[in-house]
């Protein structure tokens, strides 16, 4: 089941904790600076090192960021998936279920409110108008149950990514304190590097299993075509002989 506020609560912990990661990884620079500066000597080798690692965390990040931006800017569409599929529901489904039972043929003119060839004729006239509506109802009902899981797969995937950023932060964290020492900066950067290299391919996982589920709804939509079995030349059914 979608909920709209359960979602923002998602997509607003989402944004926050993409910008604390994004500080925290800035913030890698100038702390091993400093941890540089405190050290009474500094090797070339390790300064190398230490600089070819931090070239490597830029890059991957930069990769990473921009994934993530082109990710947030669908956020809206689970809560519009949700919001159109309610209208399908009461704004084709229920007047159409509606009309169906108003329509049937049980429910028009009965032998005794109307006898002879022209009361059967017309009987015999609508009795495929109330299949045509209830074919209708079915295609919104369809329509409808595919959007909602579409929004329902969209809170989920934000809610993984949720888990993700976490741990990419408690990760790149405990990579930021190790290069304290100066002489562990080689360390620490590579566990912040490795720490934004899982969280990337983790991030590409939930993309393609979300990709996955949405195109597995689309199956939903090619099965309307069996719903126009009820129309005739694909046609509204004409109501006379």
């Amino acid at each position: 089941m979608f909920s709209q506020a359960t979602y923002e609560a998602i997509i607003k912990r989402c944004k926050a904790l993409a910008e604390k990661l994004r500080n925290l990884v800035n913030a890698v620079h100038d702390k091993v600076e400093y941890a540089l500066s405190l050290m009474p000597v500094v090797f070339q080798w390790l300064l190398d090192k230490i600089n070819d690692l931090l070239e490597k965390i830029s890059e991957a990040f930069n990769k990473f960021w921009e994934i993530v931006v082109d990710y947030f800017e669908g956020m809206l569409a689970p809560i519009i998936f949700y919001a159109r599929a309610q209208s399908w529901y009461s704004d084709v489904q229920s007047p159409m279920v509606k009309l169906g039972t108003d329509v049937d043929s049980n429910n028009v003119l009965k032998p005794s409110q109307w006898e002879g060839e022209g009361g059967n004729s017309y009987r015999r006239s609508v009795s495929d108008q109330s299949a045509a509506c209830n074919a209708v109802a079915t295609m919104a009902g369809t329509v409808g149950s595919a959007l909602t899981d579409c929004a329902v797969g969209g809170l989920i995937f934000y809610a993984a990514i949720i888990g993700i950023l976490i741990k990419m932060i408690m990760g790149v964290s405990a990579g930021t304190a190790a290069t304290a020492t100066g002489v562990g900066a080689p360390v620490g950067l590579a566990a912040i590097l490795a720490s934004i290299g899982i969280g990337s391919a983790e991030i590409a996982g939930a993309i393609t299993a979300a990709v996955i589920f949405i195109g597995s709804q689309m199956h939903a939509f090619n099965d309307l075509n069996k719903g126009f079995a009820a129309f005739p030349q694909s046609r509204w059914p004409s109501a006379t002989d």
